[in-house]
């Protein structure tokens, strides 16, 4: 092993170095080092609708996921009834409250979404018209069943180990797709918060 020797002089030209960086990086501010707008965003409280909102806010706006006239799939964690297993139907509600904010073409529910469902929101009443406009992939329910009517086999070519997959015919339809998911532990995959309503 060599020894290296650092004097006085190398070390104050170094210390001064990652000084001036310190300093540079500091004014720079933290939005431009990790970029201008955020990709996430943690809101808290106890109003589930109004955090929702804040959220969309805070990425930038509906407006920023959602075109104008636009025509939305959206896929939401609703076939349980025991909380923890289900996305808040009021979060559900302030998404479909912001997307008709853009004026969509159609909102279509690519998993069928019982009324019992909706009806669990303490916002319901103030959407009804916003749930009843919404269609649905009808045959689309938890467990669901493949159809050639609804559902269609695509080639996965470039995978190692599954070569193709079942999807819903209407996401090919849409303009943009809203996965509407609930962070939750299974059993045979432990935590699924990335892939959740995508498996």
């Amino acid at each position: 092993m060599t020894e290296k020797k650092f004097n006085r002089r190398d070390f104050i030209k170094k210390s001064a170095i990652i000084g001036s960086g310190a300093v540079l990086a500091s004014c720079a501010g933290p939005l431009s080092l990790f970029g201008k707008e955020p990709d996430m965003a943690v809101i808290e409280g106890d109003n589930y609708y109004n955090i929702a909102l804040k959220s969309i806010e805070t990425l930038g706006g509906i407006e920023k996921f959602v075109p104008q006239n636009s025509k939305v799939g959206i896929l939401i964690n609703s076939a349980f009834d025991e909380k923890g297993a289900y996305v808040s139907p009021d979060v559900s509600l302030a998404v479909l409250w912001a997307i008709h904010q853009t004026n969509p073409k159609e909102v279509k529910c690519l998993q069928l979404v019982a009324d019992d469902y909706w009806k669990r929101g303490n916002y319901y009443d103030d959407h009804i018209e916003i749930v009843s406009s919404l269609k649905h992939v009808e045959s689309n329910v938890f467990p669901a069943e493949f159809n050639d009517d609804e559902w269609k086999l695509i080639d996965l070519p470039k995978s190692v180990s599954l070569k193709n997959a079942e999807i819903v015919k209407a996401v090919e339809e849409c303009d943009v797709l809203i996965n509407v998911a609930i962070a939750k532990h299974h059993a045979s995959a432990l935590y699924t918060g990335a892939l959740k309503n995508m498996m």
